[in-house]
């Protein structure tokens, strides 16, 4: 039947109330800092479940990018940002809903990771390269070479330095310059995630 579970007590209960999520290939979860839970469902748009049970979905037509969210991310002003399969970036704050798209300035519209620096400045990744959000302004680093793939993968390390993902290519940006680029000592075809363990590696 899908759906989302929980895991508490070595067992597995339902994470949220019957019939809640309209959609059962789920693609997305975030626990925001309000405490509600928002589930992002391929095709069927994203549902918030707040602390008491009550659930609401949210679609294109109440100005989501598209109805398939990919990505989450809450930033510290508590935004909630939403990526998307061909709706671009969408950010919900206040209960409305604003969009940054290629129109914008986005290097494509299907998103699959975003990631907040220390700095306050959104990362985002597509189908087709590596973009930051800074002060409203969009800069797309999807002619760069190393940057330029299918980014699926973002991190800022202990140091501040932003390793990057971009098909199998990894990349670290520090400032505007790329310091270390590794493209063919990886296996497989696609950086899917990246974590640095307490060493610093």
């Amino acid at each position: 039947e899908g759906g989302l579970a929980r895991f508490a007590d070595r067992r597995f209960t339902p994470a949220v109330p019957p019939g809640c999520l309209p959609g059962i290939e789920l693609r997305s979860v975030l626990r925001d800092s309000d405490g509600n839970l928002w589930v992002g469902a391929n095709g069927a748009g994203l549902t918030r479940v707040t602390p008491t049970g009550q659930c609401s979905t949210f679609r294109s037509q109440d100005g989501l990018g598209n109805d398939s969210p990919q990505t989450l991310l809450e930033d510290r002003e508590h935004n909630l940002w939403i990526g998307t399969n061909g709706g671009g970036l969408s950010r919900f704050t206040d209960g409305r809903v604003s969009a940054y798209t290629s129109v914008q300035g986005l290097s494509y519209d299907i998103t699959f990771s975003v990631h907040e620096d220390r700095a306050g400045n959104l990362w985002i990744g597509t189908l087709r390269g590596l973009n930051r959000l800074r002060d409203g302004n969009l800069t797309s680093y999807a002619h760069v070479r190393g940057l330029e793939g299918r980014v699926r993968a973002i991190h800022e390390d202990r140091d501040g330095r932003l390793w990057v993902g971009a098909g199998k290519v990894l990349s670290r940006l520090e400032g505007e310059r790329i310091t270390f680029t590794l493209a063919d000592d990886l296996p497989g075809e696609m950086i899917s995630s990246l974590i640095e363990d307490k060493s610093g590696a």
